[in-house]
């Protein structure tokens, strides 16, 4: 009967609207069901992500920063200013991005930048990298001078008593002349040539400028140039020790080998007794400013300028003699004479490329 039903045409339609209800109704039971399923997984999810985690509570820590500890450091030891280490600080967050690797290329680069001078670089690298302590001799005679793995060289007189040769002498020597190499100052002349004009009656007026004191200065041939006297709400006018002699225009070639034309400006300076000739474009450098700044080298000394050969230093210990100095090879030969009798007269080459040389040896 089944079979005849299907088979006759007629009931087709019938058949396949069952089919269509039995795939609706499986539909929705997958639907519904796949619903409830997602519904209970939530409220699982929820609940365990409501559950307080366990072990030690998470802390959010400051990782110190390198350069601010050792400004922090410096500024509480004195050895700089607060203002000169918020410099310091701008340096290394400009220079550095803050990701300090070479604390020594830090300090050199705020000694070449101005914010610390010479002595206080050399402060800093003795506060920072502390060295070993200086090796003490063991005798009277001072040759027992050995450190724990220094090999010794002792033998036995004919008398039974104890000979040595201190393997480290020479080099303490070396490295303990009382002075090394610190820097080369060399400050620029603070007047620099801005050109000329002529005034009203032809007469040529000559332009400069005061770096120091941030001023332009005018003034004609063979008159004393004046200034605004400080303090003063009447413009009153004082001599300011300078005096144009000449100007003229000269050509020169520059680095390149292009030939060009400058301004050559002979100033008298009262200020400090000399001539002084300025070149426009160019930095004036005066042979009284220039130094060599020599700094101790395990002493308590100060720094010691050096400007010329028979510049003399007396301290406890020594007497010190510059010999020769050169300020384009950066290079200084000090002669030391110890005080204590008997000790040996030393020649040292200081200099900025060869570190120390002794040349008496």
């Amino acid at each position: 009967v089944l079979t005849n039903y299907f088979l006759n045409e007629k009931n087709y339609d019938k058949i396949l609207f069952l089919v269509a209800v039995l795939v609706a109704c499986a539909s929705a039971y997958c639907y519904f069901g796949g619903v409830k399923r997602l519904e209970s997984a939530g409220a699982e999810q929820k609940a365990a992500l409501a559950l307080q985690p366990g072990g030690e509570p998470w802390v959010e820590k400051k990782i110190p920063n390198k350069s601010e500890q050792i400004v922090e450091t410096l500024v509480k030891s004195k050895i700089i200013k607060p203002e000169d280490g918020r410099k310091m600080l701008d340096l290394a967050h400009e220079k550095y991005a803050d990701k300090l690797t070479s604390v020594k290329e830090w300090i050199d680069g705020c000694q070449a930048g101005g914010i610390i001078s010479a002595q206080q670089s050399q402060a800093i690298a003795d506060k920072i990298f502390p060295s070993w302590k200086e090796v003490k001799p063991q005798d009277e005679e001072g040759l027992w001078l050995f450190q724990l793995f220094t090999s010794p060289k002792i033998w036995l007189d004919s008398d039974g008593k104890f000979i040595v040769e201190p393997p480290l002498k020479k080099e303490a020597i070396k490295k303990y002349f009382g002075y090394k190499y610190g820097s080369l100052k060399n400050e620029e002349y603070p007047i620099i040539s801005k050109g000329y004009t002529l005034s009203v009656g032809g007469d040529k007026i000559v332009q400069l400028f005061d770096t120091e004191k941030n001023v332009t200065l005018l003034g004609k041939i063979n008159e004393e140039i004046l200034i605004r006297k400080p303090g003063s709400v009447t413009n009153e006018k004082i001599g300011s020790g300078i005096t144009v002699k000449s100007h003229e225009l000269i050509k020169i070639p520059d680095e390149s080998g292009i030939i060009r034309q400058i301004h050559k400006v002979v100033l008298s300076d009262k200020n400090i007794g000399r001539e002084v000739v300025v070149l426009s474009g160019k930095p004036t450098f005066i042979e009284e400013s220039r130094a060599i700044v020599l700094v101790p080298d395990r002493s308590n000394n100060k720094p010691w300028e050096v400007k010329k050969a028979g510049d003399r230093l007396e301290t406890e210990d020594a007497v010190f003699t510059v010999k020769n100095i050169d300020f384009e090879k950066e290079i200084v030969e000090v002669e030391k004479v110890p005080k204590e009798k008997g000790g040996k007269t030393q020649l040292m080459r200081l200099s900025k490329s060869g570190g120390s040389e002794l040349l008496n040896k």
